[in-house]
């Protein structure tokens, strides 16, 4: 199957504007053809890729699919660009920077909103180009030198591999359950109980994944995940709906909990500690990034 690169740019477009109207005017074309050439990549794929209603249009599973990789490579075509940009400019009056999807708004608020505005307002001729993908992403896309600082979520064993990168902020995920497993859960449990339920949660090569399939194995334990999600969002509901347990940042579960939608689960086990780093790309050695970095730096 060979499929033109501008019809999954014209995909990307309708997925991300959920609407063939949006999508149009975004590219500057007719909704007649971005229709047309929707319909011939669902025919070579053979399948749907959309729902539409007279609200736009949702994802269909094969299409919630395809939107992940295409996402993916949409964001590293523009790192792509940065990074020439940044060849071009010879004083690197440009920072690409990467924060992990892990780290919440109220996060992103609290520990970098400040220092990045405040370094922009200090420094306006410096362009700021900034993408969100999975820590393990990120960290690829620094090796490959199209980075020059990224913001990723590690945990204490990666930290102490590494040794590398300046911690922001610490934290531990919380065990949740839905309000049919209460009864269930009165007490703490160990972690051999608790690989008994169903998990929710993101796949493999996804930093959270790697961080509790490593703890369960230490702990001789095998660790599943019977719904996989692509963000906490979807995972929060399902648990919500009684689907199986999940284990999420305080941030993104506080919430729920307070609503009584969600049950905290304690574990004898502690789990892993959690952080936030600031990770800067020595090997460009972009000097508006090192300074980017001392702004975050300093403010937290």
């Amino acid at each position: 199957m060979t499929i033109p690169y501008d019809y999954y740019k014209v995909f990307y477009f309708v997925a991300k504007n959920k609407s063939i109207t949006k999508a149009a005017k975004a590219l500057s074309n007719s909704q007649p053809n971005i229709t047309r050439i929707i319909n011939n990549i669902e025919k070579a794929m053979n399948c749907k890729l959309f729902i539409r209603s007279s609200k736009g249009v949702t994802l269909t599973e094969q299409g919630e699919a395809l939107y992940y990789y295409v996402k993916s490579a949409f964001q590293q075509f523009t790192l792509g660009e940065a990074a020439v940009e940044s060849i071009n400019n010879s004083d690197n009056r440009s920072v690409s920077i990467g924060i992990a999807v892990g780290i919440t708004n109220n996060r992103f608020n609290s520990l970098l909103r400040k220092p990045i505005s405040a370094f922009h307002l200090a420094n306006p001729d410096i362009k700021l180009k900034i993408i969100n993908a999975p820590s393990p992403v990120l960290l690829a896309n620094m090796r490959e030198g199209l980075l020059d600082l990224a913001v990723i979520t590690t945990s204490s064993s990666d930290i102490n591999e590494t040794n590398s990168g300046n911690v922001i902020y610490a934290f531990e995920d919380i065990i949740i359950a839905g309000n049919a497993y209460r009864d269930e859960f009165i007490g703490p449990i160990s972690l051999t109980d608790l690989a008994k339920y169903p998990l929710v949660g993101p796949g493999k090569h996804i930093e959270t994944y790697e961080v509790y399939s490593r703890f369960f194995a230490e702990k001789g334990t095998t660790f599943h995940i019977n719904i996989e999600t692509t963000s906490p969002e979807q995972a929060i509901s399902f648990v919500i709906d009684n689907l199986g347990i999940g284990c999420l940042s305080p941030d993104y579960v506080e919430p729920a909990i307070s609503k009584g939608q969600l049950i905290k689960v304690d574990l004898i086990d502690r789990l892993p500690k959690r952080y936030v780093s600031v990770i800067i790309n020595e090997a460009i050695a972009n000097p508006s990034a090192v300074k980017l970095e001392d702004y975050i730096l300093k403010s937290n």
